[in-house]
C-alpha cells in the first residue's frame, strides 16, 4: 500500500456510506477510539474500496487503539489491524507524466543521466505509455531522488515528470491458470513451503478478477521474494507468476494493452534472441514438443501465442553464441515470429510479429513456425554425465575450460553432473574427452586412498635451506611421493605409500649427512641481520654467483654455516666478512627519546629499505648491520639526525633560600614565562630545592640560564644583611622556634630569609646542662659497668674493678723493663698469677718500649697473658708506641682464635698518660680493628679500670661512640643519628612535636575521611593556613581519591610546595598507604615530606597503632621502594602526650619540637647570627627588617627576683649565679649594691636580680634560681651548726656554704665516698667520708678533712621542699603542685613514663610533691636503722603504689597504713602494703581505678626494701633469716631474683614523695 508507514492501521467493516470525515473524527477522538493526531499529508488517510488506511503522528497510539475491546461506528463493528510499514525497493522507480513524444531510448538515457545508474528495464503500465516502472542495475537513493524531484521536477520533452518510489510488493499476479484452479487451491499451494517456497499462514487473501488470472496478497515481501525464485506448475501446466504493484492497480488497463519491460537498448538489441515486449496476460496455448506442428493448433480463428517446450540450457547456449543467435533471429524473422521467455525456464512463447488475419493463414503460420524451430534446434545435441568424481572439478579444471571453447559445459558440483551443449559433432568429441578424464580421475582417487603422511621432525633452518637444493632431484627419483618442507613447523613432510615414504625419508637423511657445518662468533647485530629474510637473501645471492649454496643457523651472537664442503664454508665465511659488517652510533646520554619521534621511525624504515640494512637501538647507542659498502652512509645519516634532535641537560646550582623566594613570590610569573618558552622549543625547566634543572638543545639552555641569572643577580644585589651579636638574640635565632618566627615573615612579606650562624652553638641535654644545682655524686660500686654493641655485633665493655679477677681468653698488662711492680694492674695480675707467671715473663727478655710477649696465665682465669712495654707520655711522644702495642695484642688474640680480651687503662699510672687520651686511643684502635677485620674471632672487648677518673674517661669516650652513630647496633639496616633521628639507608626519619603547617618540607600529608572525603582536624588546619586556592583545587580532584592518593599545590603554605591527600585507612592498611604516599612524593622529585599522627583523634586509631603503621610503611618504602629523591621524612605530632609513643616505636627517646619548647642550646661569646633578607624590592626588605625587630621585642623578656638572702650571698655564689645564667643564655644583673665582705645594707633590705633572656629560658632559670636560694638558706642554717674544712699544711680552710651542706647531707645519708661537683657539673673533688680525706681529681693532691659540730643533726629535708608557711604544724602535710616543664616535674614524669603501660595511652594531669615533716622524720629514722643493720647494701628504692581516690588523702596524712592492705587485690605475698617496681603495674584498673572525673592516682614512693625473701599469703611479717635466730628479712617479694613487687610490714618503711594524677 503506497504511503504506508510506521503507526498505520487498516480499517474495514464500515458502511460504504460512512464519510471520510466521520472516520477521521472517530480515530482522532482519544476518548472514543483511543486514537490521536493523524498525519496531515495524503499518506495520513487513504481509502481503498471497502478499506481505509490511517497513519498516526505518534506510532504508540496504535497500541492504544488495538487495546479497545471493540470499535462501533454507525452501528457497524469495525475490524482493525496493524499494517506493516512500507519498504521501498531501491532498484525501482515509478515515472508518471511521460510525454507521448518520448521514446524508450530517450527515457533510458535521461534516467541514466539523472540517477547516475544503469537502466536495466523499462516497463510501461498502459497503452499510452505515459507511466512506467524503471528497474536499475544497482541500488539507488530512491527517497533522495524523489525528494529532489518534488522541489525541482525533472523535465523531459517539455513535460515535468513525476517520480514515485515503488514499495516492495506483498502481491503476486498469477496468470495462465487452467479453468479447474480455485482460490482455495491457490491459498493452500502458496502456504506450502515445500511446494511453492511460501510459508504456513503467509497468504492474506486471494482474488480472481478473471478466470485465468489471480491476485494473491501475502503478509510479507520476503515470502514474495522466496516464491519468485521458483518455477510453479499446476499438475503439468506451467503457471506465470510475477510481482504485482499498487501502481498497476491504479491504472485501468485491459488485456489488449502492451506493457514494455525494456532495458538499455545499446546492450539488448544484439545480445538476446528474445523480444523484450510482452503482452499483458491473455490466453496462451501450450505445445509439449516440436515433433508435431498440429499439436499446437489454435482453438480459435484469432492468432494466439503458443508455448513450446525447449531446454533452457540449449536456449542459453544459442543466445550466448553470436553466430547461432543471429541465425536464430533471422530464421524467426523469415516466418514472422518472435520468441518470448515463458514463466518456466524450459518453456518459450511464440508470438506473431505482425497481425495475421484468416483462420487458414493462422494455421499455416503456426505450422511453419513450429517446423522452422524444429529444424533449427535439431542441429544441436545435449550430453549429460551423472556421478562425475569430485576431483574432476579440483584437478581437471583446465580440461573443462578446454571443452568450453567448442561446447557449453554446465557443471552441477552439488549434484555431481556435467551437461555438454552444442553442435552435435562438437558434443560427441567433448564427451569422449570427458569420459577419458573421468577414467584417469578414478584411478588417481584409488591411488590417493592408499597414501599416508610421514614427517621428519623439526630441523634447523640452515639444514632445510640446504635440503631445498636437493629436493627436486629426490622428487624426480621418487615421483610417487609428494615431498615438501613445512616452513612454519620446520618439518619435512612426505605423502605417499608407506614404502615410498620410507625410501624418500632415507634419501633426505642421506642429504643431511652430506652437509658440513662450522660455527662462528659474530656481532649480535650482524647475527640479527643474517637471521632476517633480506640478510639471508643478500648473502646467498653473492654466493650463488660462485655456484655455492649454503644454509645459515643463527643463535644469539653465533652463526653456523652449512654447506656441501668445508671449502664452501670457508668461502662463505670470507664473503660474509668482506661483504657485511656493523657500525655503531654511540652517545654518553640516553638517546631513547629520539627513537620515539615519528620522522625518525620513518627515516629508519626508509634507510632499511633503501640500503638493505638492519638498525637496532640501545639506551645509548644505535647499531647498523648490513652490506659493508653502505654502512658508513647509513651511520652518518643516523648520527646527524640524533645529534640534531638530542636534548641536553644542565643543572645550575642556586642557594635554597633564593630558590624558595623564586618559587613562592612574584618571580613565579617570570619563571612561568621561561618554562613556557622552553616548552615551545621542546625544552623543560624543573626547579629543585638546590637549583634549576634545564633540558633542551644547548642554545635554548643558555638562553634560559641567562634569564634566570638576571633574576638571581637582581635578588642578590638588593639583599640586606643583619648581624646579631647579643647572646640572647643569637640564642633565639639558633632555635627551631626562632627560625620559624623569622621564616614566618616570608608568608607576610615578599621575600626569603636566610639565617647563618657563626661561632659556638652547642646542643645540650637536660642532664648535661649547666645548673646551679650541682650536688655531690656517689662513687660507684666495684661491680658497675656499661657497654655498647657495634654494628658488626662486637661488644665493648667499660668495667670498674680488678683485671686479675676477669674470666676472659686474653689479658693485657703493661710492665717495665726491669719488671719492677710498683702497683696498678700489673701488680694485681702478677700477685694473682703466682711466681710461675713472673718467671715466665722474665724469660721473654722484653727490654724496650714497643716490645710485646705472651705467656701462659699461671693462676689467672684466662688462656694467655700479653705483656708489653710502653714509653712515657712525654707530651704525646708515647702515643705511637701505645697504638703499636695495642695493634699487636689484638692481632695476636685474633690469630689465637680468642673470643674475648681484657685491657687496663694502659699508661695512666707512672707513665703519666692522660686518662682521656688513653681511653680515646684504646677505643679508636679497637674500632679500627673491628672495621678492618670484621670476621675476627674477638667478640668482646673489656676495659677493666680501677679509679674513678679512668671510669669517667672511658665512659665519656664510649658515650661519644654511641653519639657518633657509626658503630651502634643495626640489625635492620637502620642506624641512630644523634639522639633525635633514625636513618634508613638514604632516608632520615625525624619525630617532631608541633604544627604540621609550620614544617620546613617540600610536601605534607593530609588524611581525610572515606565518607565524601571530608576533612579531619588536621585537614581543617591545613586548609585554613593554605587559603581558598587549595580548597578549590582539592574539590576538583577529590573524586580521584577512590583510586589512591592525590597531590595538589600548597596554596599559601610558603615553605610547603605540595599536599598529598589520602583516605585514612584502617590500622592494617596504614603501612601500605604510607608507602604509597612516600612513593608518590619520591616520584614527584620531592626531597622531604612531613606526616601527621595519621589515624588518631576522630579516625579512631590509638597512638601505638598509628606509630606502628607509619614506621612500618617507612621501613617498607626504604627497603623495597628504592627511593631516588626523598631523603627526609618527618613525623610531626601535635599532642605532646603522644610523642613518647612515636619515639618508642621508632627506637629513639629524644624528640625535636616545633614551636612548643625551646631548643636547649648554649651560645658562646664568639657566637654571631647573620640574617639575610632576599628580595628584588627595597620596600619589601624594609618590611621584613621591621618584622624581625618586632620578633626580638616580643621574644626577649625581662624578669626579676627579690629575696633578702640575695644580699647575704658570698661573692663566689654571686659569680656562680651570673656564670650559670650566662651558660643558660640568661643575662643576670644584681641591682643591689653590696659592700665588701658579707655585711647587708640594712636588716630590712632585699636583694634584687634582673634576668634577661628568651621567654623560654628566663622562666626556667628563674625557677632554678629560686630553688637554689631555698637550698642556700638551708645550707646557711646547717653551716651555723656544722663546719667542714680541709687541711693544707698547717692551714685550715672551711668549705663554702653549699659544699659544706652537701658534705653534711652525704654524711647524714650514710654515704661512704662522694664526689663534689664543680660549676661545670663534673666531679672536682673525691671525698672519703670514712677516712676523712679529700682528693683533688685534677692534680691528684690529697687533703685531710675536719668536721666541727654535733655528731647528730636534725633531719635534713629534701632540697626540693619549699619553706613551710608560718604557723604550720609538723603533723600537717603540704601538697605542692609542680610546675609542668620544671626539672623536678620532668624527672618524676620521665621516670614514671619509662615503665608505664603504653597501651593505656595515658596523660599526666598533674604531679604534686608531698611535704610531711613528721612522716619524713619517721622514715629518716627508719632509714638510719636499716643502714646500720644492712651495711653496704642498697636499702632504698623508688617504687609505685596505685590507689583509689578516697584513700589518697588518708595516705597523705597517715602514711601507708597496713589496715588498708588487700582492699583492692587481696594478699598474695603477705598481709602488708604492696609496691610495684614498674609504674605500669600500678596502672592496672584494680590498683588505680577511675574516679568520677575520669582521673586515676598513683604515688611515687621512697621505700626501704632492705633485704627480702619470697612472700606467702598468710604472712603477717617477713620470715626469719635463720629459723633459730631472731633477725628477720625486711620485706617480701613475688620473685627473689627479679622482683616486680615489694611488701612492707612497718608503716615508716615508705614515704609518699609524689602524687601523680593521670587519665587514660
Amino acid at each position: 500500500m503506497a504511503g504506508v508507514g510506521e503507526g498505520t492501521i487498516e480499517v474495514s467493516g464500515y458502511s460504504q456510506n460512512t464519510s471520510d470525515d466521520t472516520l477521521l473524527f472517530y480515530f482522532e477522538n482519544k476518548r472514543r477510539s483511543g486514537g490521536g493526531d493523524i498525519v496531515e499529508s495524503d499518506n495520513g488517510f487513504r481509502r481503498k474500496g471497502n478499506r481505509c488506511y490511517i497513519t498516526f503522528q505518534n506510532p504508540s497510539v496504535v497500541q492504544s487503539v488495538l487495546s479497545r475491546a471493540s470499535h462501533v461506528l454507525n452501528g457497524r463493528t469495525l475490524q482493525i489491524k496493524t499494517v506493516r510499514p512500507a519498504e521501498i525497493d531501491n532498484n525501482k522507480l515509478v515515472i508518471k507524466n511521460i510525454s507521448e513524444h518520448t521514446t524508450k531510448d530517450g527515457l533510458g538515457y535521461f534516467l541514466k543521466d539523472l540517477t547516475k545508474s544503469k537502466v536495466l528495464n523499462i516497463a510501461y503500465l498502459n497503452e499510452d505509455k505515459n507511466c512506467a516502472i524503471i528497474t536499475f542495475a544497482e541500488s539507488i537513493n530512491v527517497q533522495n531522488i524523489v525528494a529532489k524531484n518534488e522541489k525541482s521536477p525533472a523535465i523531459l520533452d517539455g513535460i515535468s515528470l513525476t517520480l514515485l518510489p515503488l514499495e516492495e510488493t506483498c502481491v503476486l499476479q498469477v496468470s495462465g491458470l487452467p479453468d479447474s484452479v480455485t482460490p482455495d487451491w491457490l491459498e493452500l499451494y502458496f502456504e506450502s513451503k515445500k511446494r511453492s517456497g511460501g510459508a504456513d499462514g503467509a497468504v492474506e487473501k486471494v482474488e480472481m478478477p478473471d478466470r485465468d488470472v489471480a491476485i494473491v496478497t501475502f503478509k510479507s515481501p520476503k515470502i514474495v521474494k522466496s516464491i519468485l525464485k521458483r518455477t510453479h506448475k499446476y499438475n503439468t501446466h506451467l503457471l506465470h507468476v510475477s510481482p504485482f504493484y499498487n501502481c498497476m492497480e491504479e491504472n485501468d488497463y485491459d488485456d489488449d494493452i502492451d506493457v514494455d519491460i525494456g532495458s538499455d537498448q545499446e546492450e539488448q538489441n544484439d545480445t538476446s534472441i528474445y523480444e523484450h515486449t510482452y503482452h499483458a496476460p491473455r490466453r496462451v496455448t501450450e505445445s509439449k514438443t516440436f515433433a508435431s506442428p498440429a499439436a499446437a493448433a489454435p482453438s480459435s480463428s484469432q492468432p494466439l501465442d503458443y508455448k513450446l517446450p525447449i531446454d533452457a540450457d540449449l536456449m542459453d547456449f544459442i543466445e550466448s553464441n553470436r553466430v547461432h543467435r543471429d541465425e536464430f533471429k533471422k530464421t524467426m524473422h523469415r516466418v514472422n515470429a518472435v520468441v518470448i521467455p515463458g514463466n518456466d525456464d524450459n518453456i518459450i512463447i511464440v508470438s506473431p510479429s505482425k497481425s495475421i488475419r484468416g483462420k487458414s493463414k493462422i494455421h499455416e503460420w503456426e505450422t511453419q513456425t513450429q517446423d522452422t524451430l524444429f529444424k533449427f534446434v535439431n542441429q544441436f545435441s545435449i550430453y549429460e554425465k551423472q556421478q562425475v568424481p569430485t576431483d574432476i572439478w579440483l584437478n581437471h579444471s583446465s580440461m573443462l575450460d578446454e571443452l568450453s571453447t567448442s561446447v557449453k559445459t554446465i557443471q552441477d558440483k552439488g549434484g555431481n553432473s556435467i551437461r555438454l551443449i552444442g553442435k552435435t559433432v562438437d558434443v560427441e568429441t567433448a564427451a569422449a574427452k570427458l569420459e577419458s578424464a573421468i577414467i584417469k580421475v578414478k584411478a588417481e582417487i584409488e591411488r590417493k586412498a592408499r597414501q599416508k603422511t610421514s614427517k621428519i621432525a623439526r630441523q634447523s633452518l640452515g639444514k632445510l635451506e640446504m635440503l631445498q637444493h636437493d629436493l627436486e632431484a629426490i622428487k624426480k627419483r621418487l615421483p610417487s611421493v609428494d615431498i615438501r618442507i613445512d616452513w612454519k613447523t620446520m618439518e619435512v613432510v612426505f605423502k605417499g605409500c608407506a614404502e615410498d615414504n620410507t625410501a624418500a625419508m632415507c634419501e633426505v637423511y642421506e642429504s643431511f649427512n652430506k652437509f658440513n657445518t662450522k660455527r662462528y662468533d659474530v656481532h649480535p647485530s650482524l647475527a640479527g641481520f643474517l637471521d632476517s629474510r633480506s640478510g639471508r637473501q643478500l648473502h646467498k645471492e653473492k654466493l650463488a654467483k660462485q655456484n655455492i649454496h649454503i644454509g645459515l643457523d643463527v643463535d644469539g651472537g653465533n652463526v653456523t654455516i652449512i654447506a656441501m664442503s668445508q671449502n664452501d664454508i670457508h668461502t662463505a665465511w670470507q664473503a660474509l666478512q668482506r661483504g657485511f659488517g656493523v657500525e655503531e652510533v654511540t652517545s654518553k646520554s640516553d638517546i631513547t627519546a629520539v627513537f620515539q619521534k615519528e620522522d625518525f621511525t620513518s627515516m629508519v624504515a626508509e634507510l632499511e629499505s633503501r640500503y638493505k640494512v638492519q638498525i637496532n637501538f640501545g639506551e645509548k647507542s644505535v647499531s647498523v648491520a648490513g652490506p659493508s659498502g653502505d654502512l658508513k652512509t647509513v651511520k652518518k645519516k643516523l648520527n646527524d639526525y640524533i645529534m640534531a634532535n638530542l636534548k641536553g641537560t644542565r643543572f645550575q646550582k642556586v642557594g635554597e633560600d633564593i630558590i624558595r623566594f623564586m618559587r613562592s613570590h612574584r618571580s613565579t610569573d617570570k619563571i612561568a614565562e621561561i618554562q613556557e618558552r622552553l616548552v615551545r622549543k621542546s625544552g623543560r625547566l624543573v626547579i629543585k630545592h638546590n637549583g634549576f634543572h634545564i633540558e633542551g638543545n644547548p642554545d635554548v639552555i643558555d638562553e634560559a640560564l641567562a634569564d634566570l641569572n638576571k633574576m638571581i643577580d637582581a635578588v642578590e644585589r638588593k639583599a640586606k644583611t643583619l648581624k646579631i651579636k647579643d647572646k640572647c638574640e643569637c640564642k633565639l635565632f639558633s632555635t627551631d622556634k626562632g627560625e620559624q618566627l623569622v621564616k614566618s615573615i616570608e608568608t607576610k612579606v615578599d621575600c626569603a630569609i636566610r639565617i647563618d650562624k657563626k661561632g659556638s652553638f652547642s646542643s645540650i641535654s637536660r642532664g648535661s646542662r649547666p645548673s646551679l644545682d650541682t650536688p655531690y655524686t656517689s662513687v660507684r660500686s666495684s661491680s658497675s659497668s656499661s657497654s655498647v654493641y657495634t654494628r658488626k655485633g662486637k661488644k665493648i665493655i667499660v668495667k670498674q674493678g680488678s683485671i686479675a679477677d676477669e674470666r676472659v681468653d686474653s689479658i693485657v698488662t703493661s710492665i717495665s723493663g726491669d719488671l719492677e711492680l710498683r702497683g696498678g694492674a700489673a701488680k694485681a695480675i702478677f700477685d694473682k698469677g703466682g711466681d710461675g707467671l713472673v718467671q715466665k715473663t722474665r724469660k721473654l727478655g722484653l727490654d724496650k718500649p714497643g716490645d710485646v710477649g705472651y705467656t701462659s696465665p699461671g693462676n689467672l682465669r684466662c688462656k694467655e697473658v700479653m705483656h708489653c712495654i710502653l714509653g712515657k707520655w712525654d707530651k704525646g711522644q708515647g702515643e705511637k708506641t701505645l697504638r703499636d702495642v695495642v695493634r699487636k695484642c689484638l692481632g695476636r688474640a685474633g690469630r689465637a682464635n680468642h673470643a674475648s680480651i681484657a685491657i687496663p687503662s694502659l699508661g695512666t699510672g707512672f707513665l703519666r698518660f692522660p686518662h682521656g687520651k688513653c681511653a680515646q686511643i684504646l677505643l679508636e684502635e679497637i674500632i679500627n680493628c673491628i672495621d678492618k677485620y670484621p670476621s675476627s674471632s674477638i667478640k668482646e672487648f673489656r676495659f677493666i679500670v680501677f679509679d674513678d677518673m679512668s671510669v669517667n674517661a672511658f665512659e665519656s669516650e664510649l658515650s661519644k661512640l654511641q653519639d657518633s652513630a657509626t658503630h651502634t647496633v643495626d640489625n635492620s639496616e637502620s642506624r641512630f643519628v644523634g639522639d633525635c633521628n633514625k636513618q634508613y639507608g638514604k632516608v632520615v626519619v625525624q619525630i617532631k612535636q608541633g604544627d604540621l603547617t609550620a614544617a620546613d618540607v617540600d610536601v605534607i600529608v593530609n588524611p581525610v575521611f572515606s565518607d565524601n572525603y571530608e576533612q579531619g582536624q588536621i585537614g581543617n588546619s591545613i586548609f585554613k593556613a593554605a587559603g581558598s586556592s587549595l580548597g578549590a583545587e582539592y574539590k576538583s580532584l577529590k573524586d580521584d581519591l577512590r583510586s589512591g592518593p592525590i597531590i595538589t599545590g600548597g596554596g599559601s603554605l610558603r615553605r610547603i610546595q605540595n599536599v598529598i591527600h589520602m583516605v585514612c585507612p584502617s590500622a592494617s592498611q596504614l603501612k601500605q598507604e604510607i608507602r604509597q604516599c612516600l612513593s608518590l612524593a619520591d616520584m614527584m622529585e620531592m626531597n622531604s615530606i612531613a606526616l601527621p599522627a595519621i589515624g588518631t583523634g576522630r579516625f579512631g586509631l590509638s597512638a601505638g597503632e598509628s606509630a606502628e603503621g607509619i614506621i612500618k610503611g617507612i621501613e617498607s618504602f626504604t627497603k623495597n621502594g628504592n627511593p631516588q629523591n626523598l631523603s627526609r621524612v618527618e613525623i610531626v605530632v601535635f599532642q605532646a602526650s603522644m610523642v613518647t609513643e612515636y619515639a618508642r616505636r621508632l627506637g629513639t627517646g629524644s624528640i625535636i619540637t616545633h614551636g612548643v619548647t625551646g631548643d636547649r642550646k648554649t651560645v658562646d661569646s664568639d657566637a654571631e647570627v647573620t640574617i639575610t633578607i632576599l628580595s628584588d624590592n627595597d620596600k619589601e626588605i624594609r618590611k621584613a627588617e621591621a618584622e624581625i625587630k618586632k620578633i626580638l621585642s616580643e621574644e626577649i623578656t625581662v624578669d626579676y627576683i627579690e629575696d633578702d638572702i640575695l644580699i647575704k650571698l658570698e661573692r663566689q655564689d654571686i659569680h656562680k649565679l651570673v656564670s650559670i645564667g650566662r651558660e643558660n643564655n640568661v643575662s643576670v644583673k644584681f641591682l643591689t649594691v653590696l659592700k665588701p665582705g658579707f655585711l647587708p645594707l640594712t636588716s630590712s633590705d632585699k636583694g634584687k636580680l634582673q634576668l634577661r633572656g628568651l621567654s623560654i629560658d628566663v622562666p626556667t632559670y628563674k625557677l632554678e634560681v629560686r630553688h637554689w636560694l631555698q637550698k642556700y638558706k638551708k645550707a646557711k642554717e646547717i653551716k651555723k651548726k656544722v663546719t667542714w674544712s680541709f687541711i693544707d699544711g698547717r692551714n685550715r680552710y672551711p668549705f663554702d656554704t653549699i659544699w659544706n651542706y652537701e658534705l653534711e647531707l652525704a654524711r647524714q645519708n650514710g654515704e661512704k665516698m662522694v664526689c663534689l661537683n664543680g660549676e661545670d657539673g663534673k666531679p672536682k673533688f673525691q671525698v672519703d667520708i670514712r677516712a676523712m680525706t679529700e682528693t683533688n681529681l685534677r692534680n691528684h693532691k690529697k687533703y685531710a678533712l675536719e668536721r666541727d659540730g654535733p655528731e647528730e643533726l636534725t633531719v635534713i629535708f629534701p632540697d626540693t621542699w619549699i619553706p613551710f608557711p608560718r604557723g604550720h604544724l609538723s603533723r600537717e602535710p603540704l601538697q605542692v603542685t609542680l610546675t609542668a616543664g620544671s626539672p623536678e616535674y620532668q624527672q618524676v614524669a620521665t621516670t614514671f613514663n619509662a615503665t608505664a603501660d603504653a597501651a593505656q595511652n595515658h596523660q599526666i594531669v598533674k604531679i604534686e610533691r608531698i611535704q610531711h615533716e613528721d612522716r619524713f622524720k619517721g622514715y629518716s629514722l627508719k632509714k638510719k636503722q636499716l643502714e646500720n643493720k644492712n651495711k653496704r647494701w642498697k636499702n632504698e628504692r623508688t617504687l609505685y603504689h596505685g590507689t583509689k581516690k578516697d584513700v589518697v588523702d588518708k595516705i597523705i596524712v597517715d602514711g601507708f597504713n597496713r589496715s588498708y592492705a588487700g582492699d583492692n587485690t587481696g594478699h598474695w605475698e603477705g598481709a602488708g602494703v604492696y609496691f610495684a617496681v614498674k609504674s605500669g603495674y600500678s596502672m592496672k584498673t584494680y590498683f588505680s581505678p577511675v574516679d568520677g572525673t575520669g582521673h586515676r592516682y598513683i604515688f611515687q614512693v621512697k621505700v626501704l626494701v632492705g633485704k627480702w625473701a619470697k612472700g606467702k599469703a598468710d604472712m603477717k611479717e617477713p620470715p626469719l633469716k635463720d629459723a633459730n635466730g631472731t633477725d628477720r628479712f625486711d620485706t617480701t617479694v613475688d620473685n627473689e631474683t627479679n622482683p616486680s613487687m615489694f611488701v612492707i610490714f612497718h608503716d615508716d618503711q615508705a614515704y609518699p614523695e609524689y602524687l601523680i594524677t593521670f587519665k587514660t
